[in-house]
């Protein structure tokens, strides 16, 4: 008892601390929001404009097109854990939910997927759109994982259980990358925590927000050197 009463005051004070950041990373999306919109809008009048221009001065203009992107993407990631809407939920099929996420990735040639989607996984109820942005985040950060070795594996492994007498459908994502010490692992679900050298922590935060919003959990385990494996288990 003494354990969940421990969890519960945690979880808690992870959704208070939530609550009064939104407010500040609402107003910083905003404020950066027009500049970089005048950033990007340049870029692209000077691409258009100077076609003749050298190797050096093309290799600048995409470079600052491609953090400008970056940028907007950290935006819209704010926007995201502040602007968490209330889910729509229906009926779904996962192996669809996982393809329209897979859909938006070019995996690189180093990571092999691996999948294993029983013909027989009852269909979960939960808001499509938003789990398809949890298993975008998920898989962003396994092949990010996996982008400075010579091979990995992202594994993608679906199965139905039942807890507490009700139905539940287990969607694990693996891989093979650098993983997480425990110390870190704890800290995983706080806001603006990262271990990547660039970059803000608002992924998982954000996918632990969208998974609880739809009544499902999400766990994360992890070993340094051998990887990460993150489980997101909702209701059939």
């Amino acid at each position: 008892m003494e354990t969940e009463r421990i969890q519960a005051d945690e979880e808690l004070l992870r959704i208070h601390h939530l609550a009064e950041l939104g407010e500040l990373y609402s107003g910083i999306a905003h404020e950066l929001r027009q500049p970089l919109s005048v950033i990007s809008n340049a870029i692209y009048y000077l691409k258009m404009t100077l076609p003749e221009a050298d190797k050096t001065t093309k290799e600048y203009l995409d470079m600052i097109s491609d953090e400008a992107r970056d940028a907007g993407v950290i935006i819209s990631g704010f926007l995201e854990l502040t602007r968490t809407r209330s889910p729509e939920r229906q009926g779904a099929v996962v192996s669809s939910l996982i393809d329209r996420a897979l859909k938006k990735f070019d995996l690189p040639e180093n990571v092999k997927l691996k999948k294993d989607i029983p013909a027989d996984i009852p269909p979960i109820f939960a808001d499509p759109g938003q789990i398809v942005q949890v298993f975008y985040n998920i898989v962003n950060n396994a092949i990010q994982a996996m982008s400075e070795g010579e091979s990995g594996e992202l594994g993608i492994n679906v199965k139905s259980k039942e807890k507490e007498g009700k139905a539940m459908v287990e969607v694990s994502f693996s891989d093979t990358g650098v993983g997480i010490s425990k110390e870190n692992t704890k800290k995983l679900f706080e806001p603006l925590f990262t271990t990547k050298a660039r970059g803000i922590g608002l992924g998982l935060s954000i996918c632990k927000n969208l998974v609880e919003a739809n009544e499902g959990e999400l766990e994360v385990q992890s070993e340094v050197g051998k990887g990460t494996t993150v489980t997101v288990s909702l209701s059939g």
